[in-house]
């Protein structure tokens, strides 16, 4: 185990395992350049200067931690089980995150003072969100009794001789530093939930069905035989029409790799919202392995700023009968090769994919996480789990138009998988990304330009263009009658 995972292990045992908080320096290089660190101010170009001392006091217990960016703001305490959101009726926090900020924070090193005028602080990013300031991320740590730990403002992240460094400033000074190190963490809520949902990839998924209680003839079905064929395809088409662009057609299915929580409410508490007049929509996912995943969603009618609407829903998982048993029969090797028929056909075939207890400990981590909870959906993946048997296709292209295929026609993105993307890092929403393949599909393949004449060369004798080898037109092909025996070509006139 390497010194950064070791501290990383240290700290998590620490934080789950106790009551309160207690975080002790260690003399580390990454930490400071200096072996311990100093109360005094720093001096250009040095380190060695805790930005937050208190988290390298063994002393120090922090039992709440509090993170204001803007107009995101969060609350994360420590229980008997770990962190959690009390804001959020208690929902754990994801763990691995509230470790990375604590230790960015308890590493910063201050190396070099800068400015102390507050009419400057805004080219730093350091105006405290209560000033108005909306890049700055505020922390402010708290031990039981409510008191200030510590608290800091972190700005612009810069450079240092090749190193990450952030310019800070403490809390209840004017005068700002640049710190080595960097600090990994946001202030909204989703910055400490679960990243995913479901942590599937997307080869694992089989098929989707998705049905409207209130709009029967949207319901659909999409499958696939593989994991390794890219698109899913609809079980039924209607009449009269064709799958539009397997893009849309494959968005539900792949998009069980990609829930995304935004937000989390306890049934039944004070912030579940109003799901009465709500549009429902039931999807359920089956992986190749065995496992169904049921989501129960409703669409709330109030639009977001990205043009989506709040998907809210509940999630639960069951493991199929037919769970770990193997998805193909090996055929056994001829007597001869290796080993005799018999002996190869009386060994038992591996399983594919993961065993049964695996996928058991699966389900129930899934369900033990998700009872009684209902998840907001992000909106890069609401879009797409909302869209019924009408979206997904269309009538049928005519010959030659638009949608005519390589010969003719429009571009074919149904090899584009979109679920990895991150569409909220990239500045879009699911909308704008399905309008800009729209756009591209719609779009006939360049013709490629045709090739230019070879140019002429002429003889080594700087003479003219070197003649055709056959015969000018209309003269007659040469007789392929063999002259006579004896007889001598004319030689070419000098």
């Amino acid at each position: 185990m390497n010194a950064k995972n070791l501290q990383r292990a240290l700290l998590l045992l620490v934080l789950v395992g106790a009551p309160a908080v207690y975080f002790t320096y260690r003399q580390d290089s990454r930490w400071s350049q200096q072996g311990k660190a100093s109360s005094t101010s720093p001096r250009p170009g040095q380190g060695g200067n805790a930005a937050l001392p208190a988290l390298r006091s063994p002393g120090t217990a922090i039992k709440s931690i509090e993170i204001v960016r803007g107009s995101d703001q969060s609350r994360l305490e420590l229980g008997a089980e770990g962190w959690n959101l009390p804001e959020r009726d208690g929902f754990p926090a994801q763990q691995e995150a509230v470790l990375d900020l604590l230790a960015g924070l308890a590493r910063l090193e201050l190396l070099e003072p800068k400015t102390a005028k507050p009419e400057n602080f805004e080219k730093l990013g350091l105006v405290a969100p209560a000033d108005g300031g909306q890049s700055a991320l505020s922390v402010r740590l708290l031990d039981a009794g409510g008191s200030e730990v510590g608290a800091l403002l972190l700005g612009e992240r810069a450079w240092d001789r090749g190193f990450s460094a952030v310019y800070v400033r403490r809390a209840g000074e004017n005068q700002t530093y640049l710190a080595k190190g960097e600090v990994k963490g946001g202030a909204a809520i989703r910055d400490y939930l679960p990243r995913d949902l479901v942590t599937w990839k997307t080869e694992r998924a089989a098929s989707v069905e998705v049905r409207f209680p209130d709009q029967p003839e949207q319901d659909y079905r999409a499958a696939r035989g593989q994991g390794s064929e890219t698109n899913f395809a609809l079980a039924l088409v209607p009449d009269g029409k064709e799958p539009a662009s397997p893009y849309l057609v494959s968005g539900a299915a792949r998009a069980i790799g990609s829930l995304r929580i935004e937000d989390v409410a306890k049934e039944g508490g004070a912030r579940q919202p109003d799901l009465s007049a709500a549009k429902r929509v039931e999807l359920v996912w089956e992986s190749f392995d065995g496992v169904r995943v049921r989501l129960e969603a409703y669409e709330l009618a109030a639009e977001t700023e990205f043009g989506s609407k709040p998907l809210w829903g509940r999630i639960r998982a069951e493991l199929l009968d037919w769970a770990g048993a193997p998805k193909q029969d090996v055929p056994a090797p001829a007597a001869g090769e290796g080993e005799t028929g018999e002996a190869a056909a009386a060994a038992p075939s591996e399983p594919a994919g993961p065993s049964r207890e695996e996928l058991e400990r699966e389900v129930q981590e899934l369900n033990r996480r998700s009872a009684g909870w209902l998840f907001r959906i992000d909106s890069s993946s609401s879009l797409t789990l909302v869209r019924g048997l009408s979206d997904l296709v269309q009538d049928p292209t005519p010959p030659g138009g638009a949608g005519a295929g390589a010969e003719g026609g429009a571009l074919d993105l149904s090899g584009i998988d979109t679920s990895s993307l991150d569409l909220e890092q990239l500045g879009m929403s699911e909308a704008d990304l399905q309008k800009a393949l729209q756009q591209l599909g719609s779009q006939p393949p360049a013709e490629p330009a045709p090739a230019p004449a070879p140019a002429e060369q002429a003889p080594a004798d700087g003479g003219g263009a070197t003649p055709p080898s056959g015969p000018p037109p209309g003269a007659e092909p040469p007789s392929e009658t063999p002259p006579a025996p004896g007889s001598e070509s004319a030689p070419p006139p000098a």
